[in-house]
């Protein structure tokens, strides 16, 4: 006896069906016995074929990649400052406070800052969660000391003169430098300019 199949289609269809629904409706019964009903298979089947075909966005929790233990801009903070010890603790060669010894100092002694005494209690920091949130906001060492890109300066209105100065070794590759100093004058068109 061949197989009986139910289109993708439908399986999707019904699930968004019952994810409407509350876990407990009676209407939930009643559509899956409906769809049985349709296709000739029994109910068992039919949650299987559910289960195996459920889509991607329901894998995940609701609060999915938010912190439980303490709220977002806690956590926020707290790791806002455990970089902020990474960064002032780097020696030349590289090399900083851990981030298990900056829980522990946050845990034990506190940190001083400009809002007073931040001290947390023992317990409430996990390393892994720490680590997780400070690669995932931007706040680990590698994102940290990359260097800001260069960008371009441009005057707001065009008579604006800023301070700029020219070397005379950059100069004297482009050949103004050689030709004003044989005449006796001073660099033709460039010099300094204050604000």
């Amino acid at each position: 006896m061949p197989r009986k199949r139910i289109p993708f289609e439908v399986l999707v269809v019904l699930q968004n069906q019952l994810d409407d629904l509350s876990p407990r409706n009676a209407q939930r019964k009643q559509l899956i016995e409906n769809t049985c009903e349709s296709f000739g298979i029994s109910a068992s089947s039919l949650r299987r074929l559910l289960r195996k075909h459920q889509l991607p966005y329901l894998a995940f929790r609701s609060d999915y990649n938010k912190p439980r233990t303490l709220p977002e801009a806690d956590m926020r903070h707290y790791c806002e400052l455990i970089a902020a010890l990474k960064l002032r603790t780097t020696s030349k060669k590289g090399r900083h406070l851990s981030t298990k010894a900056c829980i522990e100092l946050l845990e034990k002694s506190g940190i001083e800052t400009t809002e007073g005494l931040v001290k947390v209690e023992p317990g409430l920091l996990k390393l892994s969660t720490v680590s997780r949130y400070l690669k995932q906001w931007g706040y680990d060492n590698r994102t940290l000391t990359i260097e800001p890109p260069w960008t371009p300066f441009q005057a707001t209105h065009s008579n604006e003169c800023w301070q700029f100065e020219f070397l005379a070794v950059r100069l004297e590759k482009t050949g103004i430098f050689r030709q004003s100093a044989k005449r006796g004058f001073g660099i033709p068109g460039l010099g300094r300019c204050h604000r």
